[in-house]
C-alpha cells in the first residue's frame, strides 16, 4: 500500500468520524457546568450579566437544592453590575444543584441559571 492510498484512508476516517465529534461537543456544550466542592469548604462561582443593567442593579438570588431534600439561598454580590459572585459551604456530600433568579432585569446571564456542584465528604481532623 503506498502513502497516498494511506492518507486518502485516514482522511476518510476523520470524515465518517467528525459528525459525531461534533454531536458529542454540542451536547456537552449545553449541559451545565458540572463543580466540585468539599462538604463545609468555601466554594465559589460567578455568572456574567449579559449586558450592563439601564437602571439600579438588579438582585440576584441562588438557590440549592441538596440530595436529601436540603434547600438554603444566598445573595449574589458585584462590583461592577457585570460579575455577579455568590459562595456556599454545603452542609452534607453529595450532588447539590442551584439555580439563579433576578429581580427586576430578565438577563439571560444572571437568570435562570442552573449548575451541578459534587459535594465531597470534609476529611480533615477538625469534626
Amino acid at each position: 500500500m503506498n502513502v497516498k492510498t494511506r492518507l486518502h484512508g485516514h482522511f476518510i476516517s476523520v470524515l465518517v468520524m467528525l459528525p459525531a465529534i461534533v454531536v458529542a461537543i454540542a451536547v456537552r456544550c449545553s449541559l451545565p457546568a458540572r463543580e466540585k466542592a468539599v462538604q463545609w469548604q468555601p466554594w465559589e462561582f460567578s455568572l456574567e450579566a449579559k449586558k450592563p443593567a439601564a437602571e439600579a442593579m438588579p438582585s440576584v438570588e441562588v438557590t440549592f437544592q441538596g440530595p436529601e431534600g436540603q434547600e438554603f439561598t444566598n445573595h449574589a454580590f458585584t462590583d461592577d453590575g457585570i460579575v455577579y459572585s455568590f459562595r456556599a459551604a454545603f452542609p452534607a456530600p453529595g450532588e447539590w444543584i442551584w439555580i439563579s433568579a433576578c429581580s427586576g432585569s430578565k438577563d439571560r446571564g444572571l437568570n435562570n441559571r442552573k449548575g451541578k456542584v459534587e459535594v465531597l465528604p470534609y476529611e480533615g481532623d477538625n469534626p
